[in-house]
């Protein structure tokens, strides 16, 4: 890679991380297995309009992501004792947040339960099982699971937090505007005009920290 081109990519980075602190949508892009395109968000900082954006443009599955620490600290257990190792991680049960929610599956409901989520004062108590929100744990495996690559924007967004704690991220799998009847390719990024963050930089990040799995 060229000069020019590690600072377009750094100054694209930074730009999509301040993008995620500032509340709004940013794209992630897996360019290192071509699985597709993420639409995420920082957990603590969601609101109703972006949650809306990304049930609309996505499956309507919204994940956030969690590690093993806040997963044992909030009760949230795996939904299977496999632990097989996967490249989309291992989901928890879901979730809702037992303030401010009704049925919990509107937009404005996963909005709360993601804030919660996204609370450190949260406890156990704080939410109801099962839900419409679902965790994904983040493995401090030498592991990288798209979870974990997708947690490490929010690390990167709280580097000052101890380690382990950084901002949970919310992400759905985005449709394709082309074919619905697909996801979208990493290819179709374009469509969504959003700061984009590519999986080849979040993996240099996360292998910069953690030489056994560069």
């Amino acid at each position: 890679m060229s000069i020019a081109q590690h600072r377009t990519r750094t100054t694209a980075l930074d730009a999509a991380l301040e993008a995620l602190q500032a509340g709004s949508r940013v794209l992630a892009v897996d360019d290192l297995n071509g699985t597709g395109i993420d639409m995420m968000i920082l957990a603590d900082r969601a609101s109703t309009s972006t949650v809306a954006e990304m049930i609309r443009e996505g499956s309507g599955f919204i994940c956030v992501t969690v590690s093993p620490s806040d997963a044992h600290r909030l009760c949230l257990p795996p939904m299977t004792w496999d632990t097989g190792t996967s490249f989309s991680g291992r989901m928890c049960v879901a979730v809702d947040a037992v303030e401010g929610v009704t049925t919990g599956i509107s937009a404005q409901d996963r909005a709360v339960t993601l804030r919660t989520l996204g609370d450190r004062r949260s406890t156990p108590a704080s939410f109801t099982r099962p839900g419409h929100v679902i965790p994904v744990l983040a493995s401090d495996e030498n592991v990288l699971s798209r979870p974990r690559v997708i947690a490490q924007a929010g690390n990167l967004c709280t580097a000052a937090a101890p380690a382990g704690q950084g901002c949970p991220v919310a992400f759905t799998s985005l449709v394709s505007r082309v074919d619905p009847c697909r996801d979208a390719g990493i290819d179709e990024a374009r469509h969504w005009d959003l700061p984009t963050i590519r999986y080849s930089d979040l993996r240099a990040s996360i292998a910069s920290s953690h030489p056994a799995v560069a």
